[in-house]
Parts: C-alpha cells; structure tokens; sequence
C-alpha cells in the first residue's frame, strides 16, 4: 500500500468512525440525519473502490466536534 493509498483508507476510517458516533448520541434529535449517513458511507464507499477522487465532490458535514 502506497503512502496516497494509506491516507485515503486512514481518512475513510475515519469518517465511518465520526459516523459511528454521531449515530449513537444519547438525545435522537442530536443523531445524524439518516440521508447523510447514507451519503457518507456512499463517499467512503467510492473513495475506497476509486470511483471518486477525494475532494472531488464536497463532503457531507458529520456533527462538528464528533
């Protein structure tokens, strides 16, 4: 695995992570919207398989300080 390879895969971990989190706040209001949970792990997927370059389409915003 390359050096561009290993950050992308980190920087995509990292995102389901944030997921993660951000679906299992305590309070359901406070919860990430389902529609952006899908449309992250639809941008992580494509980054992973190399469909989507990263950057290349703006990112859906996972709950700030998540």
């Amino acid at each position: 695995m390359n050096h561009i390879e290993a950050g992308k895969t980190l920087e995509c971990l990292i995102s389901i992570i944030k997921i993660g989190v951000a679906c299992f706040v305590e309070l359901p209001r406070e919860r990430m919207d389902i529609g952006n949970v899908v449309a992250e792990l639809h941008r992580v997927r494509d980054i992973l398989s190399g469909t989507r370059i990263r950057g290349q389409h703006e990112y859906v915003s996972v709950r700030q300080g998540v």
